[in-house]
């Protein structure tokens, strides 16, 4: 389900499992706050009919920290993978033999894919990302932006049809305002190298710091018009 943190407004994705027996606290990575998340089951009676109640179970506050439910940034995830998708096609910087993103693209898209064009399109050109990085990168024990772990790749592929791209359009009219958005996600300096390099472990692979350090890599290298391709190792 997508939880949205009540005070800053960023949206996770958290897994249907944590509320299993009731409801939890949970804490955003992206401002600390922490809040409760409601759970609502259905309850089988005796009768054939279902029932639905909500469940306040809470974990005790001395309980809090070590129990609280990772929520998976899935919204940051996509908005940094398509941006960087669209900046590595083809009439752009040309890492990747693409042109599915740009206005254009989405219209060609449209014709075959009437309600799901986006997706369609960010899910091609992902692929098309994803080749150029293995074979820079390779496949073994490491984890890239466009190779996640199969789990969250499967909130990616659940959450794309219903993600609401308005915010993102507007940003592929040319690479500027695209590469502008992209240096806009973090605040911190670095100066990427070309080729492979690795940036985290699997520890850090969904840490909203680290997802910004990603994107520091491309912003930087398509800046400097080099190739770099940052990763996570698995341990």
């Amino acid at each position: 389900m997508i939880a949205q943190c009540p005070k800053c407004s960023k949206k996770y994705d958290i897994d249907n499992s944590h509320l299993a027996k009731g409801s939890v606290r949970v804490r955003c990575p992206n401002c600390t706050h922490i809040w409760v998340i409601r759970a609502e089951f259905k309850k089988i009676a005796t009768k054939p009919e279902v029932k639905e109640a909500a469940v306040e179970y809470v974990q005790p506050d001395k309980a809090v920290t070590p129990t609280l439910p990772k929520l998976l940034p899935i919204e940051d995830l996509i908005n940094i993978r398509t941006i960087v998708g669209f900046l590595g096609e083809k009439p752009q910087f040309g890492w990747w033999d693409t042109n599915l993103l740009s206005e254009t693209g989405l219209k060609f898209l449209n014709i075959t894919f009437p309600r799901t064009a986006f997706s369609a399109g960010v899910n091609s050109v992902a692929e098309a990302a994803r080749r150029l990085h293995d074979n820079r990168i390779g496949k073994g024990r490491v984890y890239h932006l466009f190779r996640m772990p199969e789990f969250v790749e499967q909130r990616i592929h659940i959450r794309l049809p219903d993600f609401d791209p308005s915010t993102l359009l507007p940003l592929f009219k040319d690479k500027n305002t695209a590469l502008e958005k992209l240096q806009s996600m973090t605040d911190s300096s670095l100066e990427a190298s070309e080729g492979p390099v690795q940036v985290g472990n699997g520890k850090n692979l969904l840490q909203l710091s680290y997802l910004k350090k990603v994107a520091k890599h491309y912003s930087n290298a398509f800046e400097k018009g080099i190739q770099t391709f940052p990763y996570f190792s698995e341990d």
